[in-house]
């Protein structure tokens, strides 16, 4: 994405800034086009998306931070195994897209 460094730099920034315990939340918007999703993507990857979901749900050490994104998967799928949770995903644009992280959330009758 060319020209976006300087976004790009802020809500790393953002990200960074604060308490750890504390609830933070970094609006991307503007009409559609324009890179938002392009723009996140640069800022998360997929293990530091699981990693910040397992932080939010369970008390994590360096062993979590050094699997790999399916061991990362799995644990956050036992995590909110038999748990109340919300699940908000934008631009998927795909079936294949939701297949892949489908993976990560338990399928439970009783609860999920």
């Amino acid at each position: 994405m060319v020209g976006r460094g300087k976004e790009k730099k802020r809500v790393l920034e953002e990200l960074r800034g604060g308490s750890s315990d504390e609830l933070k939340i970094i609006p991307i918007v503007g009409i559609g086009g324009i890179g938002k999703t392009t723009l996140a993507k640069q800022v998360f990857n997929v293990k530091e998306i699981l990693l910040s979901l397992l932080q939010s749900i369970i008390q994590i050490d360096d062993k979590v931070y050094s699997r790999d994104e399916a061991e990362l998967a799995d644990l956050l799928q036992k995590s909110l195994k038999r748990k109340r949770y919300l699940i908000v995903m934008d631009d998927i644009w795909s079936y294949k897209a939701w297949d892949d992280m489908r993976q990560c959330f338990p399928i439970d009758n009783n609860r999920s």
